[in-house]
């Protein structure tokens, strides 16, 4: 059996899916075309992962501005443990 120590790490590539599909399983409102990903660090032992998309509850008309999510995903497991608001 692995111990934490010996397991490698989800790839960064995962973990900005996971993000997003997270992201689009809680909020279906926002368009898949308009979720960008904006940047991705490594943590203590999770991937910190932040997402982009324009603001659903403005009119099209006007600048819609952008609403910046962070995710931390679980490096080893790939679970998502929290999602907060990034300020850009």
């Amino acid at each position: 059996m692995a111990t934490q120590e010996t397991q490698t790490w989800i790839p960064v590539k995962e973990a900005a899916r996971i993000a997003r599909e997270y992201l689009q399983e809680l909020m279906p409102e926002i368009p898949q075309d308009d979720i960008s990903l904006e940047e991705v660090e490594p943590g203590d032992k999770e991937w910190l992962v932040t997402m982009g998309y324009s603001d659903p509850r403005r009119p099209a008309f006007l600048d819609r501005g952008r609403i910046y999510k962070r995710f931390r995903i679980d490096a080893l497991e790939g679970q998502v443990l929290s999602m907060n608001i990034r300020n850009a």
